[in-house]
């Protein structure tokens, strides 16, 4: 439920406009935010939300819950998607990986934001992605040959379905079926190039309609030989070969998910522990020496013994609590990810493995390997990988959700002091000019604030320029440097508005208890008078 109390809602004045009201507004935000959310009306969204989100494990059970959907992007700011459900679908379900996928062709960073967290994609193991991308290239080339037509990047609510309805043909799923337990059994190109099922398969993923057979060892040295690929002048062809680049590296994939992750710690503790031993440091690309080195390190009774051990115990932790309490795993995954060092700073690693990734305080966000492991032990404790029942995120969202309903109740009295709290909020993760410029709710707030006009007809290019030169972009994270540009902003906006003292008032006011006759105003009355 979003919102919107009236402007018009009985208020009392307290005689401060502009600077001085922002001044008494955020004095002690904390605590007017904590009393917002206990508010009847954002309390009783925020319990809905707590109760029904751990049941989510898809973007599509997400938009089918109108209530959880419209509280997830107010959460993340998102004003206007209220019924774009077939694009925040698919948004959400995007791989971020990929360039090309919904959420990365968005321009606004807040829709990587809400895909990142929720991480309805990203619980999915490397390998998984890979089974799926072919998958899905497959459904769209069956498609298109049967409508004679090419599908956008970003298909329709309308062509999504018709995609899930042909994956579930018989036929079809066969293929499928087929594929998915295939490309989970080779370990090399000729493997591949040997069945001839799969092979078809990938061609008509790649977009080859034909059905030539081409012969096992001609699609070997497709798969082995680029310069054979270049030689064919025809990229489909190196798109073919693509799909098997685990095969042609000598590995399997792995279908399921969470062995996948548990591989993949493997392989970083098997490649630390060489390193440790020879002094080798193993980079890509891999040479074939090194690989076979590494091959027969992994063969040897010890390191065998270690990585199974690990996998029995892993098996059995639930928890980030309970992965520190079995010491040799414990010891196992420190290694893996170049941390032994912070072996006896428990705390740091629990933080690691339990405040969200994107959180400023989190060590994810300042070393690489603690976002490597941070990642790589997502699957420690949930049944299945989606943010959705991580408690740290669930208060992240709720936290994000408060803050947004607040902002746009002071907007609703007072424009400019909305313009302000967001500002405040965003501004600090503000990296580049061209989010200042494609934002503008912030193009409110700088542009007076720097003496530009928000409303100008200069190249997207040249204003980012201007704006690199008017704001010191590596001071926006400094309290100081935020300050000076908000006393700019309510300089410039008093004497640009007509508004007068009453509604910069009346913002403080909606939050400071007061109304005509004395009493205090609340959401819930504020909303029975929108209703009327």
């Amino acid at each position: 439920m979003l919102v919107r109390p009236q402007a018009s809602s009985p208020m009392i004045a307290t005689g401060l406009t502009g600077l001085g009201a922002w001044r008494v507004l955020t004095r002690n935000l904390d605590q007017r935010l904590e009393k917002f959310a206990k508010e009847p009306v954002i309390a009783r969204e925020i319990a809905y939300f707590r109760d029904r989100i751990g049941s989510v494990r898809t973007a599509d059970d997400l938009v089918k819950d109108q209530r959880l959907y419209e509280f997830a992007i107010t959460a993340y700011d998102l004003e206007g998607q209220e019924n774009a459900q077939g694009l925040m679908k698919r948004v959400l379900a995007s791989d971020l990986s990929d360039s090309r996928s919904p959420a990365n062709r968005m321009s606004d960073d807040r829709y990587r934001a809400i895909t990142r967290d929720f991480a309805f994609a990203g619980g999915t193991s490397d390998d998984q992605k890979k089974i799926d991308k072919v998958v899905r290239a497959y459904l769209r080339a069956e498609y298109e040959a049967r409508h004679d037509t090419r599908l956008p990047t970003i298909t329709t609510d309308q062509q999504d379905e018709e995609l899930a309805a042909l994956a579930k043909e018989p036929a079809v799923a066969a293929e499928i079926a087929y594929f998915k337990t295939a490309i989970t059994s080779v370990a090399s190109t000729q493997e591949v190039a040997k069945d001839a099922r799969l092979v078809a398969f990938a061609r008509k993923a790649a977009g080859f309609t034909d059905r030539t057979d081409y012969g096992a060892d001609f699609i070997q040295r497709v798969l082995d030989d680029e310069s054979v690929r270049k030689s064919l002048g025809d990229t489909r062809w190196d798109r073919f070969a693509g799909f098997f680049a685990d095969a042609r590296a000598g590995r399997k994939l792995r279908s399921d998910g969470i062995a996948a992750r548990i591989d993949e710690v493997v392989n970083r503790w098997i490649e630390a522990s060489f390193s440790l031993e020879t002094g080798r440091q193993v980079s890509e690309p891999v040479s074939d020496r090194l690989k076979a080195d590494l091959d027969a390190y992994a063969q040897r009774s010890d390191v065998k013994a270690a990585v199974e051990e690990f996998r029995t115990e892993i098996a059995d932790v639930t928890s980030s609590a309970g992965l520190v309490a079995k010491p040799r795993a414990y010891n196992f995954v420190l290694r893996a990810y170049g941390l032994e060092a912070y072996k006896k700073n428990v705390d740091l690693v629990l933080r690691t493995l339990n405040e969200p990734a994107t959180s400023r305080t989190s060590p994810a966000a300042q070393d690489k390997r603690f976002k490597d492991m941070a990642e790589g032990l997502s699957f420690i404790g949930r049944s299945s990988l989606p943010a959705t029942s991580d408690k740290s995120f669930v208060d992240d969202v709720v936290k994000r959700y408060v803050r947004v309903q607040f902002e746009r109740a002071i907007g609703e009295v007072d424009i400019t002091m909305r313009h302000a709290l967001y500002a405040q909020r965003v501004l600090p993760k503000v990296t580049s000019p061209y989010q200042i410029t494609g934002d503008m709710a912030l193009r409110q707030f700088v542009f007076p604030a720097v003496g530009l006009p928000v409303a100008t007809s200069q190249d997207i290019d040249r204003l980012a320029d201007t704006v690199k030169r008017k704001v010191a972009m590596d001071k926006l994270g400094d309290a100081v440097y935020l300050d000076k540009l908000t006393r700019r902003f309510f300089t410039q906006s008093a004497g640009a508005t007509s508004a007068g003292p009453s509604a910069a008032s009346a913002a403080l006011a909606l939050f400071s208890g007061g109304t005509a006759d004395g009493g205090s105003i609340g959401i819930d009355l504020l909303l029975q008078l929108q209703s009327r």
